[in-house]
């Protein structure tokens, strides 16, 4: 934009000037980029009419903004200074054939000064409403006339300009339309989840001093199970009832009502600070437990309530979210209930969560996780015979983060694959340097989860970090939950067979809490499996339990299964295990997982264990 001067003659304010300038914002054109239909435009004008400046312009409240402008460097001046300010109150066009003999423009800067205007001719721009917004204009630098012909393309020229700025309001239109679908739950009429999220952040970072902040977040128990009995239909007319019900509810302070996912609903309220949407609980569960007809059936259903009393213990939507969904873990076997998610029981923990959530990305980047490494003790001479890599994780402000806590806020950020493959890359790689200085390796068991185990590019990538350290498939064996079999049996059982036939072994971890199957252990490349500790714990006390390890034990055995004990820690169950011909032991009673260099120190020596490591 060019400065100001005192020689232009300001046009008549425009009589309806509020609502034009009305009509002009909402159309959301000005400081728009440029765009090649209007470009176009004014170039057509530009060679049908054999002048220098073509211009698209727009007159707002103080200055006048060219849309388009071909022969033209500058993209606005003063509105004092604009021809079209006075072109906008004619009904048609406005024609100034020689600048200077007009005593209107004939100082005005833009004729005195560069572009040295000496001809004018606009034609009026309108809104819908019809509205003057500005002109398409033709400027020269000599004084030139008009035909009527001229005239009426230049008209033309104006319609054709207003049918692109009708388009580009229809496509702000329907986006805005679509930007509000996007925030409303088609089904319940309800806010979204991303509605919900920016409603809570906007709150938490203006709410009145007088109020605070609470949530109610209400789940629908057992959804799965609910679609599988019922179907999908009768559990829309479900969610359509709970919304309802929801809507009619009379409570104190309610703000926004949102479906958050499939069976989750949350209600925000602003709440005096002596009032508790605890308080709101009794209400809310007489009004969703009262039978419900879905279908023509009549029953009642299960529903898990949470509240969140102040959302300001908590810095953002997300945060609050996520630690709803952790409480509603801890207490899935709880159904109709009113529990307190920032209750002292519940946030200390769940701010710990939110720490490693927000630190375990930055951790994984910056190489700050490592692998312990768990002895296998043969059972009969208590000499190693393998390793099991196990994550751990030390922050400076977390302290020890347990590796459940990784992995299932892991799952939470979508990184597992990222932290596997890590996980995968540095055992070879420990293997390899312990090679290269003489540490006598045995073989390193690596847990690895059963969705990348499937992934058809996973036997590749680890027979290249294989070739890439120099390290024996034979030195890797793979530990696969047992319960996480079923999923992708196919493609689970073809990259087992090509990692088997590497030379790569399998065994089965937490064996008996899963799947069990004598012949679906049969049909799996597996070469051993490991009882689960929480079978392992009571062997010495009872009888049962004992009686139950001892028939797997043999039972791995007859079809020729190495078995392997997990969480031993006592000589008790280790004497026992021993008794029953169990052929390896893990556990705390020989050692617990161990650095990289204090693993390597027991290879080196060759220990035998009777007593505990450490």
């Amino acid at each position: 934009m060019i400065g100001h001067s005192d020689t232009a003659i300001a046009a008549a304010p425009y009589p309806h000037e509020h609502e034009r300038l009305k009509a002009l914002h909402c159309l959301s054109l000005l400081d728009t980029p440029a765009e090649k239909r209007f470009d176009n435009i004014t170039a057509l004008a530009a060679r049908l009419f054999n002048v220098p400046i073509v211009l698209i312009t727009l007159i707002d409240a103080e200055r006048q903004w060219f849309k388009s402008h071909h022969g033209l460097s500058f993209s606005e001046t003063p509105r004092d200074w604009s021809f079209c300010s006075h072109a906008i109150h004619d009904d048609g066009m406005l024609v100034i054939e020689n600048t200077l003999l007009d005593e209107r423009f004939a100082t005005n800067p833009l004729v005195i000064n560069s572009p040295n205007i000496r001809f004018y001719a606009g034609a009026v721009i309108r809104s819908s409403s019809g509205m003057p917004l500005g002109t398409i204009c033709l400027l020269d630098n000599k004084p030139r006339r008009l035909t009527l012909k001229q005239c009426e393309l230049l008209k033309e020229l104006a319609r054709f300009t207003e049918n692109e700025i009708d388009q580009h309001a229809t496509l702000i239109y329907e986006r805005a339309e679509a930007d509000l679908r996007a925030d409303i739950d088609p089904l319940t009429h309800f806010a979204t989840l991303d509605a919900f999220d920016n409603t809570i952040n906007g709150l938490l970072a203006a709410c009145p001093d007088d109020r605070k902040l609470s949530l109610i977040m209400i789940e629908i128990a057992d959804m799965s199970l609910l679609e599988r009995v019922h179907g999908f239909t009768a559990v829309k007319f479900l969610l359509v009832e709970v919304a309802r019900r929801l809507h009619q509810a009379e409570l104190e302070g309610i703000g926004l009502r949102a479906r958050i996912r499939e069976g989750t609903f949350g209600l925000l309220l602003l709440l005096p600070h002596d009032r508790s949407p605890s308080e709101l609980c009794v209400k809310l569960n007489e009004t969703l437990n009262a039978p419900m007809k879905i279908k023509g059936l009549t029953s009642s259903y299960a529903f898990r309530i949470m509240t969140v009393d102040n959302c300001a213990h908590f810095e953002q939507a997300r945060h609050i979210l996520m630690s709803c969904d952790h409480v509603s873990q801890m207490n899935e076997l709880q159904e109709t209930h009113c529990l307190q998610v920032d209750s002292e029981h519940y946030l200390a923990r769940l701010k710990r969560l939110i720490g490693i959530r927000q630190r375990l990305p930055e951790a994984l980047a910056n190489n700050q996780l490592t692998l312990h490494y768990q002895p296998k003790i043969n059972a009969l001479t208590n000499t190693i015979t393998g390793v099991e890599a196990l994550l751990r994780w030390h922050d400076k402000e977390l302290g020890y983060v347990s590796p459940l806590d990784i992995l299932d806020i892991a799952e939470e950020l979508g990184i597992c694959r990222q932290i596997d493959a890590w996980v995968i890359q540095t055992a070879i790689a420990q293997l390899a340097r312990w090679m290269a200085t003489g540490v006598p390796v045995v073989p390193v068991a690596i847990n690895v989860a059963q969705e990348k185990l499937a992934r058809s590019t996973f036997p590749e990538m680890v027979e290249k970090l294989l070739v890439t350290h120099q390290v024996s498939p034979k030195l890797i064996e793979f530990e696969i939950v047992e319960r996480s079999m079923i999923s992708n049996y196919v493609g689970t059982l073809r990259n087992m067979a090509l990692l088997k036939a590497m030379g790569i072994s399998f065994s089965i971890d937490d064996f008996g809490t899963g799947y069990s199957s004598l012949s679906y252990l049969n049909r799996l490349p597996v070469s051993t499996i490991k009882i689960d500790r929480s079978f392992i714990t009571p062997i010495f006390e009872d009888t049962k339990a004992a009686a139950l390890v001892q028939s797997i034990i043999d039972m791995g055995h007859s079809i020729g299964l190495k078995v392997v004990a997990e969480g031993v820690e006592t000589i008790g169950q280790h004497l026992i295990l021993r008794a029953y011909r169990c052929d390896e032991i893990q556990g705390f009673y020989f050692s617990k997982p161990l650095s990289p260099d204090e693993i390597s120190l027991l290879l080196t020596k060759q220990l035998h264990h009777s007593p505990p490591l450490d």
